[in-house]
C-alpha cells in the first residue's frame, strides 16, 4: 500500500466526495482500470444500503471488474460528516477488489476491519491528532501484512502459488465433484430404470420404445460427468476464468486421438482421471494467464479472448500428448488380458485372472482400464462362447456403486450430506450394472476409495472364479439385474452364488471403509483476521 491512499484531515462536503477523492488517489496509483466504472460501482453498493458500521466508521467497497488488484484505502475526515440519513462518519475505509479472480476477498478485508473497529482502542489511535507521517507509517506497514497485492506476479512466488494449489488438490477435486455429482444420478437413474424396464439385463435396443429413449437420455447426459468435473476443478482453482479452459479438457480426456487407421481417426479414453488431470492442468494454466499485465485498454481482451484462447489451446495439446502412451499401454494390457484368458483354465489361475479382472473394472469405474476388461473378458468372450469371466466381471461392477451407497447409509460420519443424499441412487446404479456410480465418492477421497473399491471387487471376482460362479453366463452385463439369467454348472453355482458374492464384496468394502476412511469434516470458511495494529 503506497501513501498516496493514505489520507489525513480530510475536508470534504459529503460522502460522494469523499469515495471520489478516494478513487481519484487508487486510480493515480495504478489501482484502478476505470476510475469512473468503479466509483458507479461503490455507488450502486451504498445506493442498496449505507456502509456506515457505527463507530463513526464507514467502509465503502465493491468487488468490480474495473479494479486492477485488491486495495484497502484510508481517509481521516477533518470533522464528522453526515454518511447517510442517521449516521456520521469519521473514519473512512474504502475497499476495492477485482472481479472476477478474487473470491471473497472484499469480504474477507471487511470482516477483519469489523472485528478491529469495535474496539475502543484502535480507533482511538486513528483519530489522534498524529503526525501524518507517524499514522502513515503505522497503516503502511500494517497492510503490507496483509499481502492485498496478490495479483503482482512475482518470480519467486510462482512456485509457492502452484505448490498451494497442489497443496490444495482435494480441495478442488471435491469442489468438482459437488457441482458432478446431479449430472451422475440424473443419467445414471434413467439409464438404471431404462435396463429395469426392459427387464433383460442389458442396454436396451431401438426396438424397445420408451427404455431407449430413457436410455439415450441418461448417456447424453452421463456423457457431460467428466467435462463438468473437470470445469469445476479449474473454477475452484481460478474462478470464472477456469471453466471455460477446464470443460474443454475434460471432454478432451474422452476423445484423445492416438492415430489414424481404416480412414478413420483413433482416440482412447482417460476417464474421470484424465478428467481430473485436465481440470488440474486447466485450472492452473487460467490461473496464470489472468496474471498477465496488461495495458488498461487491453485489461477487457483477457477474460474474452487471451484466457479461452491459449488456456483451452495449452490444456488441448497436453491432453493430446498423452494419447500415444495411453493407447500403447491399452494395447499392452489387452494383450496380456488375452493370453491369460486362453491359458490355464484351472480353478486358482481362474481365481487369479477373475481377481485381476474385478481389480481393472473398479480401478477407473468405467475409463480405459474398466472398458479393457469389459469388452475383452466379458463382451469379447461372451460373444465368442466363453463365458469364464463374465460373472466375476458383472459381479466386480457392481460392488463398488451399491458398496459406497450402502457405506454412505451406513457410516453417515464418513460421508458428505451430498454423498449420503446419493447413497440411494448409487445402490440403484450398482443394482442395474452401472459402476460409474461410484465415481464422485471416489472422486472425492481418491487415494482411499480407489484401493477400497479395487480390494473389495476383487475378493468378491476372486471367489467367483474359484467357485465357478456363472459357467454358462451369457449376458454382457452386470449388478443383481443379470441374476435371473445367470446359470452354472450347478443351481448353486447361478444365481445363488452369484448373488453371495456381491453380498460379500458388499460386506468388504463397507468394513473397509468404516476401518480406513476417516470421518467427513465439513469445511469451514476461515476468515482471517486483518492485522492492523500500532504495536
Amino acid at each position: 500500500m503506497s501513501k498516496e491512499i493514505v489520507m489525513f484531515d480530510v475536508d470534504a462536503k459529503d460522502r460522494d466526495e469523499v469515495i471520489n477523492l478516494i478513487a481519484d488517489a487508487m486510480d493515480k496509483d495504478g489501482r484502478l482500470i476505470d476510475k469512473e466504472g468503479y466509483v458507479a460501482d461503490v455507488m450502486k453498493r451504498e445506493a442498496g444500503s449505507s456502509t456506515a458500521v457505527g463507530f463513526s466508521v464507514a467502509t465503502p467497497h465493491s468487488k468490480s471488474v474495473h479494479v486492477k488488484e485488491p486495495s484497502l484505502a484510508f481517509v481521516r475526515l477533518s470533522h464528522p460528516m453526515k454518511w447517510d440519513d442517521s449516521e456520521e462518519v469519521e473514519l473512512v475505509f474504502q475497499i476495492g477488489v477485482p472481479s472476477p479472480g478474487q473470491g471473497d476477498r472484499h469480504l474477507e478485508i471487511l470482516a477483519g476491519l469489523f472485528r478491529k473497529v469495535m474496539h475502543d482502542d484502535f480507533r482511538e489511535k486513528l483519530s489522534l491528532k498524529l503526525s501524518g507521517f507517524a499514522l502513515e507509517y503505522c497503516l503502511i506497514a500494517s497492510q503490507i501484512r496483509c499481502s492485498l497485492r496478490e495479483n503482482i506476479i512475482r518470480k519467486d512466488d510462482i512456485m509457492k502459488e502452484l505448490v498451494d494449489i497442489l497443496k490444495h488438490t482435494k480441495t478442488h477435486l471435491m469442489n468438482g465433484v459437488s457441482y458432478m455429482i446431479p449430472v451422475v444420478v440424473g443419467g445414471g437413474i434413467l439409464m438404471a430404470i431404462a435396463v429395469l424396464l426392459t427387464g433383460e439385463g442389458a442396454a436396451p435396443g431401438w426396438g424397445s420404445g420408451i427404455p431407449y429413449w430413457l436410455w439415450t437420455i441418461g448417456v447424453d447426459a452421463l456423457g457431460l460427468m467428466c467435462p463438468v468435473f473437470a470445469a469445476y476443478i479449474a473454477f475452484s482453482i481460478a474462478d470464472r476464468p477456469g471453466i471455460a479452459v477446464g470443460m474443454a479438457g475434460g471432454f478432451m480426456a474422452l476423445n484423445i486421438p492416438t492415430g489414424f487407421a481404416d480412414g478413420t481417426v483413433t482416440t482412447a479414453s482417460a476417464g474421470f482421471i484424465g478428467a481430473a488431470i485436465a481440470g488440474l492442468l486447466g485450472g492452473i494454466i487460467a490461473h496464470y494467464l489472468k496474471k498477465i499485465p496488461l495495458p488498461k485498454s487491453m485489461q477487457s481482451l483477457k477474460s474474452i479472448i487471451i484466457i479461452p484462447v491459449i488456456g483451452v489451446l495449452a490444456v488441448g495439446i497436453i491432453m493430446f500428448a498423452c494419447g500415444t502412451p495411453i493407447a500403447a499401454f491399452m494395447t499392452w494390457l489387452e494383450d496380456v488380458m488375452r493370453n491369460m484368458a486362453h491359458g490355464d483354465h484351472g480353478s486358482l489361475a481362474l481365481a487369479g485372472i477373475s481377481a485381476l479382472a474385478a481389480l481393472m473394472i473398479a480401478f477407473d469405474l468405467g475409463g480405459p482400464v474398466n472398458k479393457v476388461a469389459y469388452s475383452i473378458l466379458m463382451v469379447a468372450f461372451v460373444g465368442t462362447g466363453i463365458y469364464t469371466f463374465a460373472a466375476p466381471v458383472g459381479i466386480a461392477i457392481c460392488v463398488p456403486p451399491i458398496g459406497c451407497g450402502v457405506a454412505s447409509l451406513i457410516l453417515k460420519k464418513k460421508f458428505s450430506k451430498e454423498e449420503q443424499n446419493a447413497g440411494i441412487g448409487a445402490i440403484a446404479m450398482g443394482f442395474c450394472g452401472i459402476t460409474e456410480g461410484a465415481i464422485s465418492y471416489t472422486a472425492a477421497d481418491p487415494t482411499r476409495m480407489i484401493p477400497i473399491n479395487m480390494i473389495s471387487s476383487a475378493i468378491a471376482g476372486g471367489i467367483a472364479g474359484l467357485l465357478g460362479v456363472g459357467a454358462k453366463m451369457s449376458a454382457c452385463w452386470g449388478g443383481l439385474i443379470v441374476a435371473p439369467v445367470i446359470q452354472g454348472e450347478s443351481f448353486l453355482a447361478g444365481w445363488p452364488l452369484y448373488i453371495i458374492c456381491i453380498l460379500i464384496g458388499v460386506a468388504i468394502y463397507v468394513a473397509l471403509c468404516a476401518i480406513f476412511k476417516k470421518d467427513y469434516v465439513e469445511k469451514e470458511e476461515v476468515v482471517e483476521d486483518i492485522d492492523i495494529s500500532f504495536e
